[in-house]
């Protein structure tokens, strides 16, 4: 995936979405920041993102995958109890997708910087 940098935004981008498959892949927000941490700090480390923002992409990354997948033990128990298919619970699914598209609005458009990203930028 480190082929699709060629920026700070796509760097964003590609840290979010790392944490975001492989939390959907395994449905633990922990273990998918922390595999995917080591690699955040040190594309964070090239490309000028705030360990602050590296947090918070891995989070939120993190937050979205399991929420969604039909595998997850939340979506598992929530399935038995109710005594309904995974498209029933899913249409009505709207945090994960309003999350995913405030966190591509946030990176696309550069908002939420801390002042040492911008101070950094004003040092180019």
């Amino acid at each position: 995936m480190t082929r699709l940098i060629k920026g700070r935004r796509s760097c964003e981008a590609v840290i979010a979405l790392s944490s975001m498959i492989l939390g959907a892949i395994i449905t633990n927000n922990t273990i998918s920041i922390m595999v995917n941490a080591p690699v955040a700090k040190e594309l964070g480390e090239k490309y000028k993102i705030a360990p602050k923002r590296l947090a918070s992409l891995l989070d939120v990354g993190a937050c979205i995958g399991p929420s969604i997948m039909p595998h997850g033990t939340i979506m598992l128990m929530v399935l038995e109890y109710m005594n309904c298919s995974y498209t029933d619970v899913v249409q009505y699914e709207f945090y994960s997708f309003l999350l995913f598209i405030a966190l591509m609005v946030t990176i696309i458009f550069e908002l939420m910087r801390t002042p040492e990203e911008k101070q950094a930028d004003g040092q180019k």
